[in-house]
């Protein structure tokens, strides 16, 4: 997120008269705004760099001609040259302001470079040179979402905090809100991050927020198993947003809740109508997923992995691709192609660090190491699988989280034989609140042991 009127630092345009001579540094500034904010990127380009050549030219409308030269770079994916216009309007004297503004620029690009611990460094030195509110709330929202990245969560919580408590603007503070309850979510306190959630969803601003923070209280709402009030809030956020990827977003959520619901032919329309949208990649993945689990479920496999490898070519979010690679796995797994499957597994398990969706790759690439004659790979795989579901088995915030680690821990444990405690964990897993699907899993786990014991007792 850019620090306000990014492009217009320090009034310039403001001050400037656009009828003045184009020789003044103070008139090309003025001209060279109103082209950049015209898509006229060459131009003003052209304009920014008589700016900072020209001699006797104010400190601050120079460090400004250099920042907006970042802002084009950095647009053009140029971070190198991005960093350095954004370094040269640090070397004059400017205005703390503009020296934070500069420094946040300079923090984002390091952050896009993949080089975090110097965009922390960044964000730091801006927040201890700006004194305006806004802007200190602004670099604030920006450090919490790279804290956040980097699973600081407690710091990236603080941030946040920090960031509403300064924060002027009414999009900012529900954006602010709803970040305050993905971090509180992430931190397994799911009733605060609903009220969080809440608060957004009521708070002013303009509808685009208000949408997201909807879909996000939808989203915590089917987690929990209310499906009727998570199924109302992804569709308020439907009627709140115009923009494509906000729209792709809730109706894919409300394909997935049709989905579970066995709305087949529901669920594909939402889908479709998502996939449809004018969307970011990693979006599209989120439709591509949905889409490819309702054609298996239709029995339309060869059309279900062309979706999923789709959506694995073009994004690149890990915990999406994590989530792509588990349900190829698994498909390829039904199709018989075990040496692609073990593939698809092992690039999940190493891509998620969500302690279930780890635990499900494992289990599968345990299975099929297992059948491809691998024992000792077979072994590894379904003790790194035991590791992680022994954490949400014992811990986890919701009951069906906790139902699927049991769930997956009584598997493991009847593979081995180990039939007692299997039941034992089937047992508990059908005690726990869940919604109806676990409780299902669950006493078809305990009807198969019980099948399965008759079989060696008969054998024995």
């Amino acid at each position: 997120m850019r620090l306000p009127a990014l492009t217009a630092l320090l009034g310039w345009l403001a001050r400037a008269t656009l009828a003045a001579a184009a020789a003044t540094p103070d008139a090309e500034f003025a001209l060279g705004l109103k082209a950049h904010e015209a898509g006229q990127y060459q131009e003003a380009e052209a304009r920014y760099r008589r700016v900072v050549d020209a001699d006797g030219a104010p400190a601050e409308l120079k460090a400004s001609a250099w920042v907006n030269l970042g802002v084009l770079a950095e647009a053009q994916g140029d971070f190198d040259q991005a960093v350095t216009f954004y370094s040269a309007a640090l070397l004059g004297t400017v205005s703390p302001e503009t020296r934070a503004k500069a420094l946040m620029n300079l923090a984002i690009v390091k952050d896009k470079d993949q080089k975090p611990e110097e965009a922390d460094a960044r964000y730091r030195e801006a927040l201890a040179a700006a004194t305006a509110p806004a802007n200190r709330a602004a670099i604030l929202e920006a450090l919490g979402n790279l804290d956040r990245k980097r699973d600081r969560v407690a710091e990236a919580r603080k941030d946040f905090e920090d960031s509403l408590a300064l924060q002027p603007n009414a999009d900012a503070r529900t954006r602010m809100l709803a970040n305050l309850g993905v971090l509180l979510e992430q931190q397994g306190d799911l009733e605060g991050a609903r009220g969080r959630y809440e608060e957004a969803a009521a708070a002013g601003g303009g509808p685009e927020p208000r949408a997201i923070a909807r879909i996000n209280l939808g989203l915590l709402l089917s987690r929990l198993g209310q499906w009727p009030a998570a199924r109302a809030a992804q569709q308020e956020a439907l009627a709140l947003t115009a923009l494509p990827d906000t729209r792709a977003n809730a109706l894919v959520n409300l394909g997935d809740l049709d989905r579970r619901a066995g709305a087949l032919g529901t669920a594909r329309r939402a889908y479709e109508t998502a996939l449809k949208l004018r969307t970011r990649s990693e979006t599209r993945a989120f439709g591509l997923l949905g889409y490819g689990r309702v054609l298996e479920l239709e029995g339309h496999l060869g059309e279900a992995e062309n979706a999923y490898h789709e959506a694995l070519t073009t994004n690149t979010d890990l915990e999406r691709r994590a989530d792509l690679s588990l349900a190829l796995g698994a498909l390829l797994e039904r199709r018989g192609d075990l040496e692609g499957a073990a593939q698809a597994y092992g690039e999940a398990a190493a891509g998620s660090r969500e302690p279930l969706k780890r635990a499900r790759a494992l289990a599968g690439l345990g299975a099929v190491e297992r059948w491809r004659g691998h024992p000792g790979e077979s072994a590894s795989a379904w003790e790194g699988a035991r590791d992680a579901y022994a954490g949400p088995a014992a811990t986890a915030p919701t009951p069906d989280e906790r139902a699927e680690g049991l769930l997956g821990l009584a598997r493991l444990d009847e593979t081995a034989g180990r039939f007692d405690t299997a039941e034992t964990g089937a047992r508990a897993a059908l005690g726990l609140e869940a919604s109806p699907d676990w409780r299902a899993a669950a006493a078809l786990q305990l009807a198969g042991l019980a099948a399965r014991r008759g079989e060696v007792a008969e054998a024995g």
